[in-house]
């Protein structure tokens, strides 16, 4: 079975838009992002799109310097909600680190300050970010189309020390999983012994057919190009596409976070 993204995506998009009608506020959220890059001003666009289709303004920063030099609780100004699109060209870890730090939390809607991927690890967070919500839709769904015994699932998280995976590994062992943790150092033909394996690496074809047992689930969050080879998906009893699997509801997951934030 295919994951469809963009009729699941599709079906929690049309219960916000349900969601706004209700609320006597209009929500709002600034993206932050490079303007030097085109992948960034696509994604972007994909976001906006989304974003105003269902009722939610949207602005935009391209100045990534001013930005920094913004005190932080003005960083987006009146919104509810901000994020900044990743990778940011010409800024080392060090200078993105910084300019997320300055998200302020009760804003930080795509879950990407450091201090909130902390309390993530302690359960105290005010927001997740959006594609760890997609990974639980989406995991959610694959289990109930394939009927798997909830006792027989073994999960392994591919990129573990990730921004996806770190906290989607606390937010798994939380719900009371045991899960085997994975990284591009690791001996990947161990996930023989795991039958729903979530990968985040971002590493076009690194988990091959062979690494992988029969009727495995498998949830690819690597982009552009799939982290999981053709080999694997053969075997696979179930897998999200790329694209049009996780994306789709990444973006969507994000927008339930800027509802949230405005009705907060």
């Amino acid at each position: 079975m295919v994951f469809d993204g963009k009729v699941f995506a599709a079906k929690i998009e049309e219960e916000l838009k349900h969601e706004l009608v209700l609320m006597k506020k209009k929500p709002k959220l600034v993206i932050l992002r490079d303007e030097k890059s085109e992948a960034s001003r696509v994604y972007v666009g994909k976001k906006k799109e989304m974003g105003e289709r269902i009722g939610i303004e949207m602005g935009l920063i391209e100045d990534t310097a001013s930005a920094l030099r913004a005190s932080p609780p003005n960083l987006g100004g009146d919104c509810d909600g901000v994020m900044v699109q990743l990778p940011l060209e010409g800024k080392n870890k060090e200078e993105t680190e910084k300019l997320l730090r300055r998200i302020p939390l009760e804003k930080d809607v795509d879950c990407v300050n450091p201090d909130n991927l902390l309390a993530i690890e302690r359960g105290e967070e005010t927001y997740l970010p959006a594609t760890v919500v997609a990974v639980e839709k989406i995991m959610g769904q694959a289990l109930i189309e394939t009927e798997v015994d909830l006792d027989t699932v073994k999960i392994a998280v591919v990129g573990s020390e990730g921004m996806v995976g770190k906290p989607l590994v606390a937010r798994l062992k939380r719900f009371g999983y045991e899960v085997g943790e994975f990284d591009l150092g690791s001996d990947l033909s161990k996930l023989v012994d795991f039958n729903l394996i979530i990968s985040a690496v971002g590493k076009a074809g690194v988990i091959s057919g062979e690494m992988i047992s029969e009727g495995s689930i498998l949830i690819d969050v690597g982009f552009p190009k799939a982290d999981f080879s053709g080999s694997a998906l053969l075997k696979a009893q179930w897998y999200t596409p790329v694209p049009g699997g996780v994306g789709p509801v990444t973006v969507v997951c994000l927008m339930e976070n800027v509802v949230k934030a405005a009705q907060n």
